[in-house]
């Protein structure tokens, strides 16, 4: 029992320090970039606390979904905002593979 717990502990440790490295990833990345994964993840953060629970929360995102409503902000298309999405990640994923 006492060995699981610490395993817990751990593996909550080490998503912490993921993030953490995935934040500092994301510093590096190019502005545009950076402002729009910053920009999704707000708005999905705000909708999220908006939202009593799941299902509101999927009806906001049905109605406009972060990107979309990034896209606006941003006087883009959400397929735009998706592909910029897309090379972030790949980025991100790209610096943190390097360690």
């Amino acid at each position: 029992m006492h060995h699981s717990h610490n395993e817990e502990m751990n593996r909550e440790a080490q998503e912490f320090i993921d993030e953490l490295e995935r934040r500092n990833a994301i510093q590096h990345l190019p502005n545009k970039e950076k402002e729009i994964l910053r920009a999704v993840e707000s708005v999905d953060q705000s909708m999220a606390l908006k939202s009593k629970d799941l299902k509101e929360y999927l009806l906001l995102n049905n109605k406009e979904s972060p990107v979309e409503r990034v896209a606006k902000m941003f006087k883009l298309s959400p397929n735009e905002v998706q592909d910029i999405l897309i090379s972030a990640q790949e980025k991100v994923n790209r610096l943190l593979a390097k360690k």
